[in-house]
């Protein structure tokens, strides 16, 4: 048989030599003709993180000359030292913050210090100036009780701290305006109030502090007349008028016993106690529309407790009015009621994609911590008030002079009881702490009295 007409399981063995070399020139073509590989591309750019849409606001306000507490609640709450350590330990969680002081810091009245006290009272109040310094204070409003050494000594002792002219006196070197970064966020802030027209100054700067690019406007408000609280109300349709977000009420009338107050508004009104006792905390949300103050869980509490007051003074009424026991009784039921209603609900929810914020009061109790930078200033004031004590001490003499003939004066009971016996026995075990002052004891002791005492 021929080679040529070899077959290989039914194919021609020449036709299979044909195609075999046609598939190996196909595949070299094939390999030089492949593209190379693509090259390995850098990885994506990270996605530049979103403004954050979330702030927290922390007010002081009518501090009034008190470095520690006053005294004015059971609790004892106030002072610098815990107001620094609340604030310092919130910044740790919450990058967006500010501080914010509205303002009556210094002096606890608007009347110059006496002369006996007027050393100690310049010394409180830098002390407290430094202490807004401490607090990191965005800025700090000017009312009637900083002035009570005049507008420079105010100017004098800011510090860092940037002031605001809420219109009480001409300020020169405060501002108008301020427009502050919490976070991200531009915080507009102003101080108003006093001036004959404060509408036209609330529009006016609230408007400018727009035109900056505010995201949030805070009014600090110093209104003029006999209640603080009442003029501040009047104050808030002019405030939305002019877009004003927020109003924190700078005076109180009585720092010591004015309760921490809200008004939903529009805009919100927050006015917390004085003396240093109780911070205001506010945290806002940012959407669109107007902000919108929610109720929170402790305002839902805090009706409810005063349901169960009214609850209580109808209970004491039923023993003096049995006449009248089935309308109290009806009254006690219905209040009951509404209490319970009100203890189970649900606290409100902001709706989708608005503008909202939650407010509290927050008391500095010894829960709260003091801060050691701060409690040095304190304890540095109490030093040199000491140094005062003890060179105004040395500077009197050392006893009062003998009284001149017919003139009254205290030879102690003692000597009163060695002519009068029996009246000397009724009161040794009653005798008051302090005799009654006659004209020559009243000369002696306010020669020697002290010109400054301690940190309160």
């Amino acid at each position: 048989m021929r080679a040529d007409k070899l077959q290989l399981f039914g194919y021609n063995l020449s036709v299979l030599r044909a195609l075999f070399g046609g598939l190996v020139l196909f595949l070299a073509m094939a390999c030089r003709q492949a593209p190379p590989s693509p090259a390995p591309q850098p990885p994506a750019p990270a996605l530049k993180p979103q403004a954050p849409d979330r702030v927290t606001l922390i007010f002081s306000a009518s501090v009034a000359g008190q470095l520690v507490p006053c005294g004015c609640s059971p609790d004892q709450r106030g002072g610098l030292p815990r107001a620094v350590a609340y604030v310092k330990r919130l910044r740790e969680g919450e990058p967006n913050l500010l501080f914010i002081d509205a303002g009556d810091l210094l002096f606890e009245t608007p009347s110059r210090p006496s002369p006996q006290m007027l050393t100690q009272k310049t010394l409180k109040a830098r002390t407290l100036a430094q202490g807004d310094e401490l607090l990191e204070a965005a800025a700090r409003a000017v009312g009637e009780r900083d002035l009570a050494l005049g507008a420079q000594f105010a100017l004098d002792t800011a510090g860092k701290v940037p002031l605001l002219d809420a219109g009480v006196a001409p300020l020169p070197g405060a501002r108008a305006t301020l427009l502050a970064s919490a976070g991200a966020i531009p915080v507009g802030i102003f101080s108003a109030g006093f001036e004959d027209d404060p509408a036209a100054t609330i529009a006016a700067r609230a408007r400018e502090l727009r035109r900056q690019g505010a995201q949030l406007v805070v009014l600090l408000l110093h209104p003029r007349g006999a209640n603080a609280w009442t003029a501040a109300q009047a104050l808030l349709p002019p405030a939305r008028a002019a877009g004003v977000d927020l109003v924190v009420l700078g005076r109180r009338d009585d720092p010591a016993t004015d309760p921490s107050l809200k008004d939903s508004g529009p805009p919100p009104l927050l006015a917390m106690e004085g003396h240093g006792q109780s911070l205001a905390r506010l945290d806002v949300h940012f959407g669109s529309g107007l902000l919108a103050l929610l109720p929170t869980a402790s305002d839902r509490d805090e009706e409810v407790k005063a349901l169960q007051a009214r609850i209580d003074r109808f209970r004491s009424q039923l023993e003096l009015y049995p006449q009248r026991r089935a309308q109290l009784e009806a009254k006690i039921r219905e209040l009951q009621e509404r209490a319970k209603a009100l203890a189970s609900a649900p606290v409100p929810r902001p709706p989708e994609g608005s503008t909202w914020a939650e407010a509290s009061f927050v008391p500095l109790t010894d829960q709260v911590g003091t801060d050691a930078a701060a409690q040095r200033l304190v304890d540095a004031y109490d030093s040199k008030v000491a140094e005062l004590n003890l060179a105004e001490a040395k500077s009197q003499p050392e006893e009062c002079p003998p009284p001149a003939r017919g003139e009254p004066f205290y030879v102690g009971a003692n000597r009163c009881a060695q002519c009068h016996e029996e009246a000397g026995r009724r009161s040794s075990g009653n005798r008051p702490a302090t005799p009654a002052p006659t004209r020559r004891w009243s000369r002696c002791a306010s020669s020697t009295a002290s010109t400054a005492s301690a940190a309160t």
